[in-house]
């Protein structure tokens, strides 16, 4: 729907062809099934690319005259209020739909922790002894191994944790090539646990976004524990 409202917008569809546009994309959109690229790491990437290929697809079609009126995701009622605010309320900000690191976004919230543990107590990667991650129970199901390739290192928990700690980072050249062999790093990662924190899991988040199946998005927190070797 992204996709279809931004080439609508450069290719100044008119009001009704707009509205077939995102009718056509919401209707042939993807409805890819994340945790099977979060359990098993490939370049499906959670249906991106095929989204964007529709989004551009449905706004040539309803340029051309193509009909698909009626997008529930804009025209239900019940979240009519979301549009209300346009202009006035950026949720791109308080959602945290961004990512700040090159990996999933359910893995983000144990990356920040862990690099401000680190740099808060001035930790060296050589002094951790374990490193303990708390977060919500849908975060549990990324990749607990070591990567052997950049999908898997992206869909992964434990090595971008503990590239966190070894690099103070984790960009695209920590989930790619040479890093993905670092011996230290991968040392380190065989320090980290995650567990679960049942608090983090359906109760956290942000009321607007309540939902039987936002939980895994608005409770998109963690918390996270360093030992050290000297205790």
């Amino acid at each position: 729907l992204g996709c279809a409202v931004f080439c609508a917008r450069i290719l100044k569809l008119s009001k009704e062809q707009f509205s077939h546009a995102l009718g056509i994309a919401e209707y042939y959109g993807p409805r890819s099934e994340i945790m099977r690229v979060v359990n098993i790491p490939t370049m499906l990437k959670d249906g991106s690319g095929q989204g964007a290929f529709v989004g551009l697809q449905s706004v040539l079609l309803a340029k051309e005259g193509f009909t698909g009126k009626g997008c529930p995701v804009v025209t239900k009622t019940s979240i009519s209020h979301m549009y209300a605010d346009l202009g006035k309320v950026w949720r791109l900000l308080k959602f945290h739909v961004y990512k700040k690191y090159a990996v999933c976004y359910w893995a983000q919230p144990s990356i920040a922790g862990t690099i401000s543990v680190m740099k808060k107590n001035n930790i060296k990667p050589e002094d951790v002894k374990s490193i303990v991650c708390h977060t919500f129970k849908e975060a549990t199901g990324l990749q607990q191994g070591i990567p052997t390739n950049t999908e898997e290192a992206q869909y992964c928990i434990l090595y971008p944790i503990a590239a966190a700690a070894y690099k103070g980072k984790v960009g695209p050249m920590e989930v790619d090539g040479a890093a993905l062999k670092d011996p230290k790093l991968l040392e380190l990662a065989n320090k980290v646990k995650i567990v679960v924190d049942e608090n983090l899991t359906s109760e956290a988040g942000d009321p607007e976004l309540k939902g039987k199946d936002t939980a895994a998005m608005t409770a998109n927190i963690a918390w996270v524990e360093v030992t050290t070797k000297d205790g």
